[in-house]
């Protein structure tokens, strides 16, 4: 790989002083470029890219990130039908990660709307799983389709056809399977191992889909004046994703059936599947561009640092809830605690704690969500209780906050500025330098956190 060019070594955080302020995706074509620029370490994508040099002109220590997806793409919810943004219309259909699903009974041609299917139920009583529902999207070859009805005693799915890829015949026996959606308008593709080799419209060879968007990572940064990469959606062991989005099931081996070990053996694929895609970009990258992800797994060899998303987090056990594994550390289930990832990973360190005052997800019914702006009422009253905690939690170690009304906007939707954030005016990094390491000032409780 090509050593990186046109780029100076990467930004250092270890002047600045306390607190290092962080954003995602503000809107710098409507909110002021002065109010962006007071944060340390902001998070765009390429088209924001006309702002950088205006960004770096006002404060040339600031971290400026283009961004990617470990494993989504998105398509244009207003279409009719919906059409791809970006890279989904260069994919081959082999990358998605879909449920188990069915086949084809018979033939069918590019425009019947109602086809019949060899099942739409796998298992029996409380082990039933619905292969196809109303509102799911899914995959027959290289076309997509909407499913508006599902009727289970005949196995026929009425469907719009051409949903985002274009309609075509099918012969009868081909696999049918619904798409895995977690973000609204957005649809998952495998990270594993288990993903076939496939060609992409720009592929030099078969390759995987962490191959190819490490390549779209390597071509959007490498040669740039970006200080680096943000991979959201970086987390590991994916069968999470099952109950908690569209997913069903997962067809790890695309056969229609469900593994036999629980996952396991697709987690730790996905697991491989991500240290891949970072290793093929830090290669790419050497020491002279960040690599920021979210809710990453602990390459720490790889990585700058990592995104502790929704933190404090709304769950009924209270805001406590996994707070001292998520800081001091070991971290859960060998991801790593903030201790960890700020001691472990190479310079500079930027890994940062991101509070939500809404820790809610887009309404998937609503295609206009990212239009309701909560911060714009007049009764508008951000949480101060929770800001002041997750501030505090990051001042434990040398991190970076960030807060934002919700993942379902951040700060596009506002930025939410604070006096702790600056002395009431005085001045970002009032705080100056942390007097010494945290201590830990009371023994563990034998009693409940409240």
């Amino acid at each position: 790989v090509s050593a990186p060019a046109a780029h100076a070594d990467a930004p250092s955080v270890d002047h600045l002083g306390f607190p290092r302020l962080g954003i995602w995706w503000p809107n710098p074509y409507e909110q002021p470029v002065e109010d962006i620029a007071r944060y340390d370490l902001v998070a765009l994508g390429d088209w924001a890219g006309d702002f950088v040099a205006p960004l770096k002109q006002l404060n040339p220590d600031i971290i400026l990130l283009n961004s990617s997806n470990a494993c989504e793409l998105s398509w244009d919810p207003e279409g009719n039908p919906p059409g791809p943004d970006e890279f989904i219309g260069m994919v081959p259909s082999e990358w998605f990660l879909t449920q188990v699903g069915s086949t084809l009974v018979t033939d069918i041609d590019a425009t019947q709307t109602q086809i019949q299917v060899a099942t739409t139920t796998l298992g029996t009583g409380d082990d039933l799983i619905e292969l196809f529902m109303e509102g799911d999207t899914v995959l027959i070859e290289d076309e997509s389709m909407m499913v508006d009805a599902v009727n289970h005693d005949t196995g026929v799915l009425t469907v719009r056809r051409g949903w985002v890829r274009p309609a075509a015949a099918h012969s009868g026996g081909t696999r049918i399977a619904a798409h895995i959606v977690f973000w609204p308008g957005s649809w998952l593709f495998d990270v594993s191992n288990y993903c076939p080799d496939a060609m992409a419209t720009d592929s030099p060879a078969p390759e995987k889909w962490t191959d190819f968007m490490a390549r779209q990572c390597i071509e959007m940064i490498v040669g740039t004046q970006w200080d680096g990469m943000l991979i959201d959606r970086s987390d590991g062991n994916e069968s999470w994703l099952i109950g908690s989005s569209t997913a069903r099931s997962i067809d790890v081996m695309r056969n229609n059936q469900l593994p036999d070990d629980n996952y396991s053996a697709f987690d730790a694929s996905w697991n491989e599947g991500l240290r891949n895609l970072e290793s093929q970009i830090r290669a790419a990258f050497g020491s002279n561009y960040l690599i920021y992800t979210n809710l990453a797994w602990p390459h720490y060899d790889l990585l700058n640092g990592n995104n502790f998303e929704g933190c404090p987090d709304d769950k009924p056990e209270g805001p406590w809830h996994s707070w001292k594994m998520l800081t001091m550390g070991p971290g859960p289930e060998n991801r790593g605690s903030y201790f960890e990832w700020m001691e472990n990973c190479p310079d500079p360190k930027i890994t940062s704690f991101q509070t939500y005052e809404d820790q809610g997800m887009p309404d998937p019914d609503d295609p206009y969500w990212w239009q309701r702006n909560p911060c714009e009422e007049p009764d508008y009253i951000p949480n101060y209780r929770k800001m002041r905690f997750g501030l505090g939690t990051t001042l434990l170690h040398d991190g970076i906050y960030c807060f934002e009304y919700s993942t379902a906007g951040h700060a596009g939707l506002c930025l939410l500025w604070f006096d702790e954030f600056d002395n009431a005016g005085a001045g970002v990094h009032f705080l100056g330098e942390a007097s010494g390491s945290a201590q830990q000032v009371v023994s563990d409780l034998n009693t409940p956190d409240i």
